[in-house]
This record gives C-alpha cells, sequence and structure tokens, in this order.
C-alpha cells in the first residue's frame, strides 16, 4: 500500500534544512555582467543570471535567450563578460570575443517564448571555474527525467538569480577602488501550471506577493535556475532530500498592476533543458 501524501506548508519547514538544500543549489548559480571599459575607467551592469552546465564535455551557462543575445549586438560596446564567482571581492571577466552562443529557443516577433539559450565558455577560463563552481551534469539527469520526470506537485521549487534591485555599490576593501555587490536570490516556492507548445515546455512559479523580503522586480533574475527537490519525512520527523535537480530556465515575469507586484515568474521546463538543450549544444558544438 502505497502511504498518502502529507502536504507540508514551506513555513513550517527547517530552516536549517532550507539553508542545506541552497548550499547544494547555489554552487551552479551564476550572474552574468557587462564591462565596459574606457581607457583607465570601467562601468558593470548586470546582464542576467545563468546555470553552470555541461553536456558531453561542453561547458557553458544555460540562460535566457534574451539575456545571452546581447553578446550579438555589436552596437552595445562592453568588451568582456563578467562572471560572479566568490563571496568576497573578486573580479573575473571573459573576453567577449572567445564567448559562442547556442540558440536553442528564440522569441520571435510579438512572442515572448521560447527564450533559451547556452553561452559556450572558452575550455581555459572552464578549468578555474571549475576550482569554485559546479556544472550540472544534463546527461546525467536526462533520460531519468524525459522518461519519468517527477511530480510537480510534490516536493520543493527554488528559482536563483541575482536581482538588480539588490545591487550594491560601495568601497574596496581590497585593491579595487569601488565595487559592486550583486546580491543572489534562491527562493523556494511552488509550481501553479505546468504545460508545453511545441517542442517546449514551460512552468509558471507562484510569488507570493506578501512575503517578506522578496524584491519588487526580479529583474536580473532572468535566466537564472529553476531547482526541484523532493523530500521525506523519517517517523522521528526528520527530513530528508533528495539531489536537487535542474528542472527549469527563469524567462518572463508575470505582474499584476493592481497589487504592483510580481505574483509568478514563467520559466522552462524540463523537456526544455533535457531535450532541447542537449539537442542543440550537441549540434552546434561538435
Amino acid at each position: 500500500m502505497n502511504n498518502p501524501i502529507r502536504k507540508v506548508m514551506i513555513k513550517d519547514l527547517p530552516e536549517e534544512l532550507l539553508d542545506t538544500i541552497m548550499e547544494q543549489i547555489t554552487p551552479y548559480s551564476i550572474g552574468l555582467l557587462k564591462v565596459y571599459r574606457n581607457g583607465m575607467s570601467e562601468k558593470v551592469n548586470l546582464m542576467g543570471s545563468g546555470t553552470l552546465i555541461q553536456v558531453d564535455g561542453k561547458y557553458g551557462i544555460l540562460t535566457a535567450h534574451h539575456v545571452a543575445s546581447v553578446l550579438n549586438n555589436e552596437r552595445d560596446t562592453f568588451t568582456q563578460l563578467g562572471l560572479t564567482i566568490l563571496l568576497y571581492e573578486h573580479k573575473f571577466v571573459v573576453d567577449r570575443r572567445f564567448l559562442g552562443i547556442v540558440e536553442v529557443g528564440k522569441p520571435q516577433k510579438g512572442f515572448e517564448c521560447p527564450d533559451l539559450a547556452v553561452i559556450i565558455l572558452p575550455q581555459a577560463d572552464v578549468e578555474w571555474i571549475r576550482v569554485y563552481k559546479l556544472f550540472c551534469n544534463v546527461p546525467r539527469w536526462r533520460q531519468d527525467i524525459l522518461s519519468k520526470p517527477p511530480d510537480p506537485n510534490i516536493g520543493l521549487w527554488f528559482i536563483c538569480g541575482f536581482p538588480s534591485v539588490w545591487i550594491r555599490k560601495g568601497g574596496s576593501t581590497e585593491r579595487f577602488g569601488k565595487v559592486d555587490s550583486y546580491g543572489g536570490m534562491c527562493g523556494c516556492s511552488g509550481i501553479e501550471r505546468y504545460y508545453a507548445e511545441d517542442e517546449f515546455d514551460y512552468f509558471k512559479v507562484s510569488v507570493n506577493p506578501n512575503e517578506v523580503g522578496l524584491p519588487e522586480t526580479f529583474g536580473g533574475v532572468s535566466g537564472g535556475g529553476l531547482w526541484h527537490v523532493l523530500l521525506t519525512q523519517a517517523d522521528d520527523g526528520t527530513y530528508q532530500f533528495d539531489n536537487p535537480i535542474l528542472s527549469g530556465v527563469a524567462f518572463l515575469e508575470d505582474y499584476n498592476e493592481t497589487m504592483r507586484r510580481v505574483i509568478s515568474i514563467t520559466c522552462h521546463g524540463w523537456r526544455s533543458i533535457y531535450e532541447e538543450v542537449y539537442n542543440a549544444v550537441l549540434r552546434e558544438c561538435p
């Protein structure tokens, strides 16, 4: 006999449990920065968010197409892609000329989706990033996810990214002069809806407009990863969780004008990653 499913509110879960889960997810999450140089001066703008992935030896950043496509905009004169790697002051940049883009899903005029791409990293930079960060192994999960995706109504869902409203400017404690601080978010929520259109699938992730501490807008989180975590509860009441599964990519916030708050975030889903991204990377990066 199957054990009945017991519903548990997120607010009733131990805070240390959520912290432990987030600690396993955040090493894959990364912020993307446009770095402009003008002589000795430098300007940095947040471009979006992403998740580090690897597909059969090809390493890159999974993100939204509208984030990655900035790299192809010749009128935008930034020369380097900055990456948020560490928790303390640092500067890690990749020359824009050495980056490739795999356009997995390009939104057409008048449409907001699909919106999905991979920024392919130079191998030399991959080796340095791997010292501090993790790359999600897409082929490892592919067969299981496509053949038997988990029930989206069970478990916890996390969106990771870098809201632009959390950027802070200040002085350096190191050697950089002025620095920008990019606050990372790994918010826990649930799924409102799952649906598919053509080759791509999507999740609507709910946002509680009354939740304390959430940003008023999720600009900058575009391209960030959506993660699914399955929980089990032992007889003694303690919780265990399975490995977090990369399950989507955020690209659009749904804003309620009456409430003046974001009420949901649209993300690409399992099939978009483990079928479309996987095949596109293998096809364009032989």
